[in-house]
């Protein structure tokens, strides 16, 4: 930095600069750090480094006593508090005192800065009684990155806090309806046990697998099964699943359909997830006895579902970020509804992941919300096959080493109208196998000893054809684990706990040879 433009001729002339001077000023010009020499009595600044200059945003005000004047912008605490003059970094400074990482807020035009001081009093050198030397560094990148860590952290305890209780709550019941099972004296009361028992853990799992299936999106391990699929499966499935629900809450849904069908290629179980959040949280933030629309028509190159409420509405200024995770509208008295906060993030991503896109609206609180998800349609509708109604009476081998799961799998199976064979591990699986030859097999892959993995393929050359149709039972979902379990021959890959009607489905689609 040429000095010339650093002090006037008037000063150069009468404080000519010894050698120890222009040493120090020359290494200080160097340093890649902001620095500062400072007349102690006046708080003049005597030189600034080509990185203070930077850092200043172009030039230091060299003449003003630092701090002291307009021209040095706004010096406060780290805390935003003003300093006094006595206390000023500066004057500190002047008195002998050493600074090492004070933290202060600089205020200027350009913005703030957080800055990190340190500095000392320098011996006497030549005609100068022992000047100030001054340096800082700016971390308000860091500050910012600390903040958004505190924030992200925050979030994340309350995430934690509101997952404890939504897995708490549906545990209370379901607890509940098994004391109930125990003492109930008549089929009326125990069915409304274990109704109470099924909505609940259907809710569990609803909460579980939206944990999953975010995490495989920002992982990219999703992969969309797509078909050529009508809109209204989807639609009928997402209503089904939230009519209880609303039933509770009292909550009159209309819902209304073009005349003629509507076709995506999609991945059918992705829909109707996403029509199912955007209806759980419709019915989650309109109150008891409110109204929820869901209205499917064309437009233009895409399929426009929308579900409107007349709910607590969303305040503008939560509008753009109602789609971020753990984002979540506060009712009347500013506490948070129920839920996680990610089926919103979820829904936005999956439709995107479609080619799609979902929009939120609202004309604020008190005023209800509508979501709008466009997927893309295909040019002519085509009606789906109709599903197999054919519910063939199968023979079915279960493999599991937890018994409350081998034993309520096998009682359910048997009411479906299932031969039913139990096993609760590999070898005596493969001895049952030979001997039962079972058209459909449930086969945990954890089993101790010889995993399912290894039992599938045995049974697989056991067996000696494919008409036995083996199912994964696992508690991983990852597609790996599919991968797998696919290379080893398995035909299905169930994840715990596993939805009855699913297993209803697999069994309406079997047609095993030789039964009628």
């Amino acid at each position: 930095m040429d000095e010339q433009t650093l002090e006037s001729p008037a000063n150069l002339q009468r404080n000519a600069p010894d050698k120890e001077q222009q040493l120090l000023r020359t290494m200080l010009n160097y340093m890649p750090i902001p620095a500062m020499l400072i007349e102690p009595g006046s708080g003049e600044v005597r030189f600034a480094n080509a990185a203070a200059d930077e850092a200043a945003g172009g030039r230091m005000p060299h003449g003003a006593p630092c701090g002291r004047d307009p021209a040095w912008g706004t010096i406060t605490t780290a805390a935003g508090e003003p300093i006094s003059a006595k206390d000023f970094p500066a004057e500190r400074l002047a008195r002998g005192e050493r600074l090492r990482h004070f933290e202060l807020q600089w205020r200027l035009p350009s913005g703030t800065h957080h800055l990190l001081l340190s500095g000392g009093k320098l011996p006497p050198m030549g005609a100068d009684r022992g000047m100030v030397v001054l340096m800082f560094e700016d971390i308000s990148r860091m500050k910012s990155v600390e903040a958004e860590l505190r924030n992200a952290n925050q979030r994340k305890d309350e995430f934690l806090a509101m997952l404890a209780h939504e897995l708490r709550n549906p545990l209370m019941p379901v607890r509940n309806a098994l004391a109930i099972l125990g003492r109930a004296d008549s089929r009326e009361v125990a069915e409304r046990a274990r109704a109470m028992m099924d909505r609940h853990i259907k809710r569990m799992t609803r909460l579980i697998d939206d944990l999953l299936d975010f995490s495989r999106i920002t992982r990219g391990k999703i992969r969309l099964q797509k078909e050529h699929v009508e809109l209204k499966r989807a639609v009928d499935t997402a209503i089904e699943t939230t009519r209880p629900m609303m039933a509770a809450n009292r909550q009159q849904l209309t819902v209304s359909l073009p005349p003629q069908p509507i076709c995506l290629n999609a991945d059918l179980t992705r829909v109707e997830q996403i029509l199912t959040n955007l209806l759980t949280n419709a019915a989650r933030y309109t109150a008891t006895g409110g109204h929820i629309w869901l209205t499917v028509r064309p437009d233009g190159d895409n399929a426009a579902v929308a579900v409107r409420d007349d709910g607590i509405g969303i305040p503008s200024d939560k509008l753009e970020g109602i789609f971020e995770l753990f984002s979540q509208v506060e009712d009347g008295d500013g506490r948070a509804l129920s839920g996680l906060g990610i089926g919103l993030t979820l829904v936005q991503r999956l439709a995107e992941m479609h080619g799609g896109s979902v929009t939120a609206r609202s004309e604020g609180p008190g005023r209800g919300s509508e979501f709008i998800v466009r997927l893309p349609r295909l040019p002519r509708a085509e009606k789906a096959a109709p599903a197999s109604s054919h519910k063939a009476r199968c023979r079915v081998l279960v493999v599991d080493d937890n018994e409350d799961i081998t034993e309520s799998l096998g009682m359910m199976l048997e009411l479906m109208g299932c031969e039913v064979r139990l096993a609760s591990e590999g070898f005596g699986a493969l001895d049952i196998a030979v001997q039962f030859q079972p058209h459909l097999i449930f086969l945990d892959v954890g089993l101790p000893e010889m995993d399912g993995y290894e039992v599938a393929r045995r049974l697989r050359a056991r067996l000696g054809h494919a008409s036995t149709v083996l199912v994964a039972l696992t508690g991983w979902s990852q597609e790996h684990h599919k991968r797998r379990a696919r290379e080893v021959g398995f035909d299905h890959h169930f994840v715990k706990p596993v939805d009855p009607a699913a297993i209803e489905g697999l069994l309406a689609e079997l047609k095993p040879a030789g039964v009628d």
